[in-house]
């Protein structure tokens, strides 16, 4: 079973949501490469170290922002960008998990929609 959508599935989610088919297509494209999974079967993210920041702080972190930006900007950061490839994404995952697993988890955009980690309780996830 192929992991991509078919046009015919973005075109019924784009009518379900209210928007064009081509529009929701074209997020798809941009957001996740066509796919939510990578050639190995993970789920494409991105790490976004601005993110981690503003998470380790709303979980009561503080000390470990200031740790993390001092021994690791490119996990921690006030700024965004500095993402890197796709395929090093996991690898900042791991290593962000280090200092606060929750934290990082909720840094990541993830899969076919690029939903942001910090989602996870209103999307019903435990």
């Amino acid at each position: 079973m192929s992991k991509k959508l078919t046009d015919a599935q973005i075109g019924a989610q784009a009518k379900a949501l209210g928007v064009e088919a081509a529009a929701l297509k074209a997020v798809h494209e941009v957001e996740c490469r066509g796919s939510g999974f990578n050639s190995d079967d993970t789920p494409v993210i991105l790490f976004e170290r601005h993110v981690m920041r503003q998470r380790l702080i709303a979980n009561g972190q503080s000390k470990t922002v200031d740790v993390m930006m001092a021994k690791c900007p490119d996990l921690c950061s006030a700024s965004a960008g500095g993402y890197g490839l796709y395929s090093v994404q996991h690898g900042r995952l791991a290593a962000a998990t280090e200092y606060h697993r929750e934290s990082a988890l909720e840094s990541v955009s993830w899969g076919l929609g690029q939903v942001m980690g910090y989602h996870w309780k209103s999307l019903g996830y435990k």
